[in-house]
């Protein structure tokens, strides 16, 4: 007779669990592993979403910001390689001889003084300008003279009494920058004689403050400087206003007799300084530039010898 055997109820019910962990493994849904996957937790929460790091808006702006960026380094850097293209070097000296002189500045003389004028000549053929450095000499003090083919406007540095003065460009006495640069190619082009013109002008006052329509050059040539507009009188004026400054002068040495003192004597020497000159050379000519200076022209106007200017 056989017994029937019976199961102790701890193995029925570790067999239980086994079955139970069977099921819940073959519930969950395979995956393969790729190497460089990122394995996340199927039971963790998910990942908050990242907005993405270019909107249109901010990347049109950034685009427009480059392009301008691109545009301004290619624009730059062809106007800069279009000047240096232009940009033209000379150093010349050229013999000149002094007008006859009449009238009060200088004395009547009829005698002939040759003079050795030095110039550094910048020519620029692309920016339409010419720059022109004189050193001192014996007949002017140092000057730098700008003629801006662009606006048609001349202007002189006076570097030791510091002003500076502006007129309009004479085209029939000057060379245009192509002219000028191609004659100096050319040798024989000093062996010419050149005349010299008398140019006699007068300030204008009050001194400039706005140089808005002056171009981009000559600003930057007068920053520091007093600087003024110069108004063309005739020569047989400038020699009647001459006169008159002399008599002017005179009275006003007559009221510094007693100022014998240092300081007298500086004031003295800066009345006396009634005529500014500049002599420069054109290509085409020598042009003797005298100009009435700020303190005579005013004692002509207080004086009522000459009209004030602007009226």
């Amino acid at each position: 007779m056989v017994k029937p055997s019976t199961v102790a109820p701890e193995s029925a019910k570790k067999d239980e669990e086994l079955k139970k962990e069977k099921e819940i493994l073959a519930s969950v849904p395979t995956a393969v592993v790729v190497p460089g996957d990122v394995v996340t937790d199927p039971t963790a929460p998910p990942l908050p979403r990242r907005r993405p790091c270019c909107t249109p808006l901010r990347c049109c702006v950034t685009g427009t910001f480059v392009l301008l960026l691109i545009a301004g380094i290619a624009i730059g850097g062809y106007q800069l390689a279009r000047h240096r293209h232009g940009q033209k070097f000379f150093r010349c000296g050229v013999d000149y001889k002094d007008p006859p002189r009449h009238g009060g500045h200088g004395g009547s003389s009829s005698s002939e003084e040759w003079h050795e004028m030095e110039e550094e000549l910048e020519i620029d053929t692309q920016s339409q300008y010419e720059r022109i450095e004189q050193p001192a000499n014996d007949v002017c003090e140092r000057i730098t003279i700008m003629h801006d083919y662009n606006i048609h406007l001349s202007a002189y540095r006076l570097w030791t009494t510091g002003k500076c003065y502006i007129k309009e460009l004479n085209v029939t006495t000057s060379l245009n920058p192509e002219e000028f640069w191609n004659k100096l190619q050319n040798q024989t082009f000093f062996n010419q004689h050149f005349a010299t013109l008398v140019e006699t002008y007068r300030v204008v006052l009050p001194p400039l403050t706005d140089f808005r329509n002056l171009g981009m050059y000559i600003p930057l040539l007068c920053a520091g400087s007093d600087t003024f507009w110069l108004e063309k009188v005739q020569n047989e004026q400038f020699e009647q206003l001459w006169q008159l400054a002399e008599e002017i002068m005179e009275q006003i040495d007559e009221g510094l007799d007693d100022m014998w003192d240092e300081a007298g004597e500086r004031t003295r020497r800066a009345v006396v300084e009634k005529v500014d000159e500049v002599v420069n050379w054109t290509g085409k000519n020598w042009i003797n530039i005298k100009v009435l200076g700020p303190s005579v022209t005013k004692a002509l106007e207080m004086t009522g010898k000459l009209p004030i200017s602007g009226k």
